[in-house]
C-alpha cells in the first residue's frame, strides 16, 4: 500500500498540543465542577488511550469520537491527536448509520452513550472508556478487522468536523492542522488569553465554534477549559456559567434568550466575571447584543463570522457603551486571510458592492471527507454561499446566505433583509426571539413568508404587533409579505434554523 508519508509524521497541531501539555505541566487545564487536570495529569491519564490507539490502528489514520459532552470527550480527542491521528468528533445526537458509515480505523465510545448498545453489537472497531479512579482510565477494544484509512486523506487534516446538515446533507469538513493553530494564536493575541484565564465549555467540542475558537486557543496559551453540564438541561445554562467564575466563552445567539428567562425567574446576579464573550450562529440581532450586555456586563462582545469549512475568518467587537441605534454589522479580517467578492460572473466586485463571498486563509478545509465535490476553486478560495461586500477600508458586511437572496415579480430581495426589519422592530423585540423568512407557493403562486418564533414558547397575543410590523414590511417591501407565529422552530444540533422544515409546515 502506497503510504502518505506526510501522515506518518506527526503534523502542527499534535507537535503543539505535545509542547503546551508539556510547557504547562503545572497549570489546571481542563476542570468541571468535580475534577481539575493539569498537564501532567492529562498526559498520565491519557497514556493508556493512546497505546490503545496505537495499538489498533495506523499513524495518519480516522478515529471516532463517540462521547458525550465533558472531559472524557476533551481527553479522548487530546489522545487521538497526540497519536497523530485524525478524530471524527460526533455530536451527541448523530445516528448510528452516520457513525456507522463514515470510513474509520476505530471508534472511541463509552457505556455512558446513549448509542453504546447499538455500537457494541455492531462490526465497527470500538474501544470503549471508563474511568477507574479520579485520574485513571481504562480502555477495553473490540476490533474485527483492521482498517487503514490514512489513504483518503490529505496532508496536514488536523481534524474532522460535520456540519449541521440543516438544509441538506451532512459533510465531513477536513479541518488543517495548521489553521487550527495559525486561528488558535490569533484569538490568543486578540483575547489576550494566558495562563490566568478560565474559558468556559457550554457548546458541544463538536461544534467549530467551541472546539476552535475557544478550546483550543485555551489550552494552547496554558488557561483552564472548565466543562459546563451537558445542554440537554438548557434551563441551568446561566448558572454553570456563574459557577466556573470563567473570563471567556463561546455562544450561539439562540442561548440568549433562555439565559435571560433563567436569569430573570431566578433573580440572579450578572454574570460579572466574563471579560470576552463570542457570538456567532446565524442571524445576530440588536435584541440579542441587549441581552448579552444585560447578562455579561464587562464583556467585550465579539461577533463572529465564519462557516464550519473555513471556521473563524472575520470579527468585529462591540464596545458595550458605544452600540449604534441603527444596528449595523462590519467585520474586520483575521491577519492571514483574504477575502473577495465576486458577482455571478465570478469577476471582482469593486468597493461596496454586493456579491459572492470567497475565502483564503490557512483555516479553509482541506475538502469534504470522502466527497469528490468540493467548493474551493484552483485558487484556493472557498465559496462560502454567503453574500457581502467589501468597504474602501477592506471591513466585511454580510447580508446573509446566496441561497437567502429570492427573485419575486422581477425584484431581488434578501431574506436576512426581512428577518432584521422584524427583529429590530421594538413590540416585536418585546414578544418574539427569532425570525426566518422563506419563499413558498401557495395556489401557484410564489408568496414571501416571514415566521416569527414566540419568546415563552408559547401563542403571543400581541396582535398591535403584528399590525405594525405589517405597517413597516409594506413601506420597505413591495411585494406581499405574510407573518406565521410559531411557538417553536425546528432547529439543528447546531441551532440553526431548519427552513425546509418551516416551509413543510405551512402545508399541515
Amino acid at each position: 500500500m502506497n503510504i502518505n508519508s506526510n501522515l506518518t509524521t506527526p503534523h502542527v497541531l499534535s507537535k503543539e498540543l505535545k509542547n503546551a501539555l508539556n510547557l504547562y505541566s503545572k497549570n489546571i487545564l481542563i476542570s468541571d465542577v468535580s475534577v481539575k487536570l493539569s498537564g501532567t495529569k492529562i498526559k498520565k491519564i491519557v497514556k493508556p488511550i493512546i497505546q490503545s490507539i496505537e495499538q489498533a490502528t495506523s499513524a495518519g489514520d480516522v478515529v471516532g469520537v463517540s462521547l458525550p459532552h465533558g472531559i472524557t470527550q476533551a481527553l479522548a480527542i487530546i489522545a487521538v491527536i497526540l497519536s497523530n491521528r485524525v478524530p471524527i468528533i460526533f455530536k451527541e445526537n448523530d445516528t448510528f448509520d452516520i457513525i456507522s458509515q463514515k470510513e474509520m480505523s476505530l471508534l472511541l465510545t463509552s457505556c455512558d452513550d446513549s448509542r453504546f448498545l447499538m455500537i457494541s453489537k455492531s462490526d465497527t472497531n470500538h474501544g470503549v472508556i471508563q474511568w477507574v479512579s479520579q485520574n485513571d482510565i481504562e480502555v477495553s477494544l473490540k476490533i474485527n478487522k483492521q482498517i487503514q484509512t490514512y489513504n483518503n486523506l490529505p496532508s496536514d487534516v488536523g481534524m474532522i468536523l460535520y456540519t449541521s446538515g440543516s438544509t441538506g446533507k451532512s459533510h465531513g469538513v477536513m479541518i488543517p492542522a495548521d489553521g487550527t493553530t495559525f486561528l488558535a494564536n490569533s484569538l490568543k493575541n486578540e483575547f489576550s488569553l494566558d495562563q490566568q484565564t478560565t474559558s468556559t465549555v457550554i457548546l458541544p467540542l463538536s461544534h467549530t465554534m467551541c472546539i476552535n475558537t475557544l478550546f483550543f486557543p485555551t489550552i494552547l496559551s496554558g488557561g483552564n477549559s472548565w466543562f459546563a453540564p451537558t445542554l440537554s438541561n438548557i434551563g441551568s445554562t446561566y448558572r454553570n456559567i456563574l459557577d466556573s467564575n470563567g473570563h471567556n466563552i463561546a455562544l450561539i445567539s439562540d442561548l440568549l434568550t433562555y439565559m435571560n428567562q433563567e436569569k430573570i425567574l431566578r433573580n440572579l446576579p450578572p454574570a460579572t466575571s466574563i471579560k470576552t464573550l463570542t457570538l456567532s450562529g446565524g442571524m445576530i440581532s440588536e435584541s440579542d447584543i441587549d441581552i448579552a450586555t444585560t447578562l455579561f456586563p464587562n464583556a467585550q462582545i465579539y461577533i463572529g463570522y465564519g462557516l464550519t469549512e473555513a471556521t473563524r475568518i472575520a470579527i468585529t467587537c462591540i464596545q458595550n457603551s458605544s452600540i449604534a441605534k441603527k444596528f449595523k454589522l462590519e467585520y474586520r479580517l483575521l491577519e492571514g486571510v483574504d477575502v473577495q467578492i465576486r458577482d455571478e460572473q465570478n469577476d471582482i466586485c469593486k468597493a461596496g458592492e454586493a456579491g459572492n463571498i470567497f475565502i483564503r486563509a490557512k483555516s479553509v478545509m482541506k475538502g469534504y471527507y470522502n466527497e469528490d465535490t468540493t467548493s474551493i476553486d484552483q485558487q484556493g478560495y472557498l465559496k462560502s454561499g454567503d453574500s457581502g461586500s467589501l468597504s474602501h477600508n477592506g471591513l466585511l458586511s454580510i447580508y446573509g446566505r446566496t441561497d437567502g437572496i429570492i427573485k419575486i415579480n422581477g425584484e431581488r430581495i434578501s431574506t436576512a433583509y426581512i428577518e432584521n426589519i422584524a427583529m429590530n422592530h421594538e413590540k416585536i423585540k418585546q414578544n418574539y426571539k427569532k425570525a426566518a423568512c422563506i419563499l413558498a407557493k401557495r395556489n401557484g403562486r410564489s408568496i414571501i413568508y416571514i415566521f416569527l418564533e414566540t419568546l415563552r414558547g408559547e401563542n403571543s397575543s400581541s396582535n398591535l404587533a403584528m399590525k405594525e410590523l405589517k405597517q413597516a414590511l409594506k413601506k420597505k417591501i413591495k411585494q406581499r409579505i405574510e407573518i406565521v407565529e410559531k411557538c417553536h422552530f425546528p432547529k439543528s444540533s447546531n441551532g440553526k434554523i431548519m427552513l425546509n422544515e418551516l416551509s413543510k409546515s405551512l402545508c399541515k
